[in-house]
């Protein structure tokens, strides 16, 4: 920060506003408290976030009349008090993140794009951990590993059982067919 000039200094008051920017009609929410290990904060998981749909689907279509510092007046009331909305966290000397991190992380991700990916991960822990307890010499403990192994395998499969882009697109398009009155092409039936 030292070697920065002061022009690219000013304003670290509210780099970690968490509210509104506002340009005219584009109202779009900065989330600092997403991104804390920037700031040298320990990062912790972040307050749930509503983003108001109706704020993206305003255009400017008819609307060259519009008085927007009523229409988002709400919106520049928090920004006017930007100062009382600024993420608060631990500095680090090291970018870091808090014990409940990653369980926060990973109840709101999909960790695997693949089956395949899922599993390999999962076979992959479990030779890990064979590994680790055959050096301990604890042999009966094996057993139960390899039963919640395939849990988790069978857990990972019914995570990632979705349809797949291709599926979503072909059912798409037989629906289309049926109204448009086409005929449904061989081998493009409903299963």
């Amino acid at each position: 920060m030292a070697s920065l000039p002061v022009r690219c200094q000013s304003g670290q008051a509210v780099w970690t506003y968490v509210g509104p920017l506002i340009c005219f009609h584009l109202v779009e929410k900065h989330q600092p408290d997403r991104v804390l290990r920037q700031f040298n904060m320990l990062q912790t998981p972040p307050a749930i976030s509503y983003t108001d749909q109706r704020l993206h689907q305003i255009d400017l279509r008819g609307k060259h009349d519009q008085d927007w510092r009523r229409i988002h007046a709400e919106h520049i009331g928090v920004w006017n008090s930007r100062y009382d909305f600024r993420v608060e966290a631990p500095t680090t000397s090291e970018p870091t993140i808090s014990e409940n991190y990653f369980v926060w992380y990973r109840s709101i991700t999909r960790r695997f794009i693949t089956q395949e990916g899922a599993f390999y991960h999962c076979m992959y822990d479990f030779v890990d951990e064979v590994q680790t307890f055959s050096v301990e010499h604890d042999i009966e403990a094996l057993g139960q590993i390899c039963d919640r192994t395939t849990e988790r395998v069978d857990h990972i499969i019914q995570q990632t059982r979705r349809l797949t882009v291709a599926d979503t697109d072909r059912r798409r398009m037989r629906r289309r067919r049926r109204r448009q009155g086409d005929d449904v092409v061989e081998g493009d039936e409903d299963n």
